[in-house]
This record gives structure tokens, C-alpha cells and sequence, in this order.
């Protein structure tokens, strides 16, 4: 499974929900996984970008989350 780190207001205008997701401190950016993003492309990488992120192994997603409110 991948992941990303997507702006939720991007997210939010194509469907996602940001109370179904985890959410940084601001609330202007959300994780979602490889299955969300096929709700907005059948290609999730393409996907990500377009929501202003990238898709991610789940390591670097990992690290991305500990420091995403800094």
C-alpha cells in the first residue's frame, strides 16, 4: 500500500472527505491512501499530483507525517 500527502482543500473539491482522514494541525493538508486516489484517477500517482501531493512507500510516508506541522 502506498500513500500521500495531499491538500485538503484540493481533496475536498474531487470528493474526499478530510473527517474520514487524518488531518495536520491546520487542517490544510490530509493522508489518504492508494485506494482513495483511484476515486479520483485510475492512476494513483497521478492522482496525488493533481490533489498537490505524491505518492509514497509507506516509510518515507512515515517520515513525511513526522515533520508535516513544522
Amino acid at each position: 500500500m502506498r500513500y500521500a500527502i495531499v491538500e485538503t482543500s484540493k481533496a475536498e473539491a474531487k470528493g474526499l472527505k478530510a473527517k474520514l482522514h487524518r488531518t495536520n494541525n491546520t487542517g490544510s493538508k490530509m493522508a489518504v491512501n492508494e485506494n482513495e486516489l483511484l476515486k479520483v484517477n485510475e492512476n494513483p500517482e497521478t492522482a496525488a499530483a493533481e490533489l498537490g501531493g505524491k505518492l509514497q512507500e509507506l516509510q518515507e510516508f512515515k517520515n513525511e507525517l513526522n515533520k508535516w506541522d513544522e
